[in-house]
């Protein structure tokens, strides 16, 4: 039986093929031996590049988050009171009543649910495209799809009442565009993982969490700022404008796949192909049909090689948590505001403030505290000097245990209370960097990308109920009153919990503490 913690597949035995392969490929003078050689991108450049990127979505994304919530509730507190006509806002504490509330809950929670959905149906296809023809294509069409999707938004609001504010619930089609967040974010950690090495990886995946987190330090204020001298809509403007250059700084990332060397199968498959096309059935419908029916076998054949992965219980146990932290990151962003607005009688834009909370903890925890215990806990100078997975493991379990006592705390009956849970929730910020850097640890390179589609799936599968079951719990909360209104968070702090209990099972290779027996075999 293999150590669980083995690559699932060997790098020197892929090298010994691909060398053989690159030798045949020489041999027989075919065009991929007479490739000239690419410049290596400096990992430092492609690493800003990133960052900046998802710095530009999460800040869209953060301004986006409260004017929308406002619209949203104005235009359910206007049917509500049956003066659905009148297009002027309707008292903002007028629609704090439970009805109101709970329906614009469940309309984000389900909004969510069918990003999830999309997303889940697309982000294996997209991984799959990503390792073919490059990450720079996907993350071109995802951002395509994302901004077309967040313009249908700002139409139905546009032309609400004329436009059924349920209408908001077809944006998620326009993400088949691109895969929409999940997808971009795998092409995006694996542009990374092509450029830096295994010690530098979780450093880097720190400093791009940064970047995606400084969105919910910058976005609310401006945001709730611009809402409280203007209108909802100057900051949606603003945050079309931010998405767009967002867009065109992805032309300047260097494209970082290296096309694998052609097999012998590889041209057999080719040389079928080519016969096909040159002879191509007399139906054209069959063609199609024919075209469509293959696509679907490969795409379930890949599925089933990448499920291949979970055979190693270590990285089952690692991905599940991503299917729990999607409900902490809903639960801190759109979802709190609506919360702190409800429970404390506060309005939406004075609550938009608290989370710039989050953002400067973010500050000081990924570009300062987790990167400096990163490289002292694998430093020779360390008592401890573990390995990079080890030291990996030990941070994602102290970031679980942070997330759920801070969810506790956030259920308090009092506003100090839900601060001070917000800031020590915020100190698990660093999970999902740590998952993905320990997830890379099992398999090897030439399988990044498949692997981080599937911690999009992973993502995905939280989604979908992420928002439905707070929304859920929400109203739960609502109708019981008092204490209960905490509800939603007691219900995160299970989860959460769950997650930290699962990454204890987690085991890793062989460092300073010595060879760990896995938790399950392989076959």
């Amino acid at each position: 039986m293999d150590s669980e913690t083995s690559p699932l597949l060997n790098d020197n035995q892929q090298r010994a093929e691909t060398g053989a392969n690159h030798g045949r490929a020489n041999s027989d003078n075919t065009p991929q031996a007479n490739l000239p050689a690419c410049p290596s991108p400096r990992p430092s450049v492609v690493i800003l590049l990133v960052a900046f990127i998802i710095f530009t979505q999460s800040t869209s994304g953060a301004l986006a988050a409260v004017p929308l919530t406002r619209l949203l509730e104005d235009a359910i507190c206007r049917r509500y009171y049956s003066n659905r006509s009148d297009k002027v806002p309707i008292d903002e504490g007028r629609c704090k009543v439970d009805e109101v509330q709970s329906d614009l809950a469940y309309l984000n929670g389900f909004l969510s649910a069918l990003e999830a959905v999309v997303g889940l149906l697309v982000a294996l296809p997209y991984g799959v495209l990503a390792d073919k023809i490059g990450r720079k294509p996907v993350m071109v069409l995802g951002a395509v799809g994302s901004f077309l999707s967040f313009l249908w938004v700002l139409l139905v609001l546009r032309l609400e009442p004329h436009i059924p504010v349920h209408a908001l619930l077809v944006s998620p089609a326009f993400l088949v565009v691109g895969g929409g967040n999940g997808a971009i974010l795998a092409a995006f950690y694996a542009t990374i993982s092509d450029v830096v090495s295994e010690v530098d990886r979780a450093s880097a995946f720190f400093f791009i969490s940064f970047s995606a987190l400084m969105g919910p330090f910058v976005g609310p204020v401006l945001s709730s700022f611009l809402m409280q001298r203007t209108s909802p809509w100057a900051p949606l403007l603003l945050t079309a404008a931010i998405a767009l250059l967002g867009l065109g700084v992805i032309a300047f990332i260097p494209e970082t796949l290296v096309p694998p060397k052609e097999t012998e199968d590889d041209d057999d498959d080719d040389d079928d192909e080519q016969e096909g096309e040159e002879n191509p059935p007399a139906n054209a419908n069959g063609n199609i049909s024919s075209t469509i029916a293959t696509h679907l076998r490969s795409s379930l054949s890949r599925l089933a090689n990448s499920v291949k992965m979970l055979k190693s219980w270590s990285l089952a146990l690692v991905l599940s948590t991503f299917t729990i932290q999607d409900m902490e990151l809903v639960a801190t962003s759109q979802f709190f505001v609506q919360y702190i607005s409800k429970r404390f009688d506060w309005s939406l834009a004075e609550a938009g403030y608290l989370l710039s909370i989050r953002g400067t903890i973010n500050i000081v925890l990924l570009l300062v505290v987790l990167p400096g215990l990163s490289r002292l806990l694998v430093s020779s100078a360390s008592p401890l000097q573990l390995s990079p997975a080890r030291r990996d493991l030990v941070l994602a379990r102290a970031s679980a245990l942070f997330f759920a006592v801070g969810a506790v705390l956030l259920a308090g009956p009092s506003v100090s209370l839900a601060i001070a849970g917000l800031a020590l929730n915020t100190l698990g910020s660093g999970l999902s960097s740590l998952c993905r850097s320990l997830a890379t640890t099992y398999v090897d390179a030439q399988h990044t990308t498949a692997l981080y589609s599937l911690i999009s799936i992973a993502d995905v599968v939280g989604s979908l109920y992420a928002g439905p079951a707070l929304a859920w719990l929400f109203q739960t909360g609502m109708r019981l009153g008092g204490l209960w209104l905490g509800l939603p968070y007691v219900g995160l702090a299970v989860m959460l919990a769950l997650a930290a209990v699962a990454l204890v099972f987690v085991r890793v290779s062989s460092g300073a503490w010595g060879q760990v027996e896995a938790v399950g075999g392989e076959d």
